[in-house]
């Protein structure tokens, strides 16, 4: 059991009592709210750029990660306060007894070696045995160095269960018959359409550090060049402030003349996304208006992007969604948690705050008259997002 243990230095930078009033808060049983961990977060992290060589804010930032049960990013904070001090006990206490229940690491010195070469080594090792898997066919095992990798990325994120254990959850589930109540409650927690107004300009940071987006951006060029078409149009459902089309549309604008449409049911981040890109046609409306066949849009859509938007949704709305777009739409480009994507039934993914479904999406795409011919992981696989599928309509369109 980790135990934490800290001795306040000389002269402390006050800052430092922030966090320790946040680590005893949490310690006493209390839930934080997600406002006072972002807060405690930016407290960290700008201790640990002022104070770089002090082994003891590295200790406070692995304590406050651990709490959330993000034991990848606690591993790397207490290593760094190992490589600054090697002498520094508290942290390399508790490093060992969270490399002693780790499935990777053989010993401690192991781990230092590769975090002596900078985080982003241990990433790289993730990574690599991570679409070794991929390789293999071993969608469960890239699962659970893709979680890994976001764990290490994400310090604020709560990881969720690995594939394989959520799997045998819901089969456990489903054969007590009690399946579809948390696949609808999972759905039922997350209500995006009436969220209101939050802080763009941070968001809109965070997304452009996100290497998926631009990952996906290029995969959609490249599908957009296979249309031949000199005003693609590319439709997203889910588009929140368009973000991740106006990207798109940046990537695709020196080779053609894309025509970039979004769909997303909440009125702030629609207006938010017509006053940044007046390029963008935003159409304020959910799932449910599109599948209604009430919108106003092209008889034909070269490529539909789907991106963190199907994790949330009941697979009776998605087997709908995909049975609408089949009518209209060339290609599907779905950026998404795929490693359940030949699965026999749709898997309710958990942390101690999220829920998520990973869908099995060949079963729900070939029976809406889709054919995936492509599935690939990311190159830097994030917790909702692991990889990409193309999915091509079987009727030409």
């Amino acid at each position: 059991m980790v135990q934490f243990q800290l001795t306040i230095p000389d002269n402390p930078d006050p800052q430092i009592f922030q966090v320790i009033d946040y680590i005893k808060f949490v310690s006493q049983g209390n839930s934080p709210s997600s406002e006072r961990v972002s807060h405690v977060d930016v407290v960290c992290a700008d201790l640990r750029q002022k104070h770089s060589n002090e082994a003891v804010v590295f200790h406070l930032s692995a304590m406050v990660v651990f709490l959330l049960s993000n034991y990848q990013a606690a591993m790397r904070f207490w290593g760094q306060a190992v490589v600054i001090s090697p002498n520094y006990q508290f942290s390399r206490d508790c490093l060992d007894e969270v490399i002693d229940q780790d499935d990777f690491w053989q010993t401690t010195d192991d781990y230092l070696k590769a975090l002596s070469c900078g985080w982003e080594r241990v990433r790289s090792i993730y990574l690599q045995h991570g679409h070794e898997a991929f390789r293999a066919g071993d969608l469960d095992t890239a699962d659970v160095f893709s979680q890994k990798v976001s764990a290490l990325c994400n310090i604020i994120y709560t990881p969720i269960q690995c594939l394989a254990g959520s799997r045998q959850e819901s089969e456990r589930l489903a054969s007590v018959g009690k399946l579809g109540d948390e696949l609808t409650a999972t759905a039922t927690l997350h209500d995006y359409a009436t969220k209101g107004a939050e802080d763009y300009a941070s968001i809109r940071s965070a997304l452009s550090q996100k290497d998926d987006r631009r990952q996906m951006a290029e995969i959609v060029m490249r599908l957009s060049k296979q249309t031949k078409n000199d005003t693609p149009v590319i439709f997203e459902l889910g588009s929140y402030i368009g973000f991740d089309l106006d990207l798109v549309y940046q990537t695709l604008k020196p080779h053609c003349r894309p025509v970039c449409i979004g769909l997303e049911p909440n009125t702030t981040a629609s207006a938010e996304s017509r006053r940044l890109y007046p390029h963008i046609k935003t159409l304020v409306a959910d799932h449910k208006t599109l599948i209604s066949d009430a919108l106003d849009l092209p008889s034909h859509i070269d490529i539909c992007l789907i991106s963190r938007v199907l994790m949330v949704l009941h697979p009776d709305e998605v087997i709908k969604i995909l049975n609408f777009l089949q009518k209209c739409v060339g290609v599907i480009l779905l950026c998404e948690d795929i490693f359940n994507v030949d699965g026999d039934i749709p898997v309710v993914r958990r942390s101690s705050r999220l829920f998520c479904v990973a869908h099995n999406f060949r079963k729900q795409l070939e029976g809406a008259g889709f054919e995936i011919s492509e599935l690939i992981m990311a190159d830097i696989p994030d917790r909702e997002l692991t990889g990409f599928i193309v999915a091509r309509n079987k009727k030409k369109i």
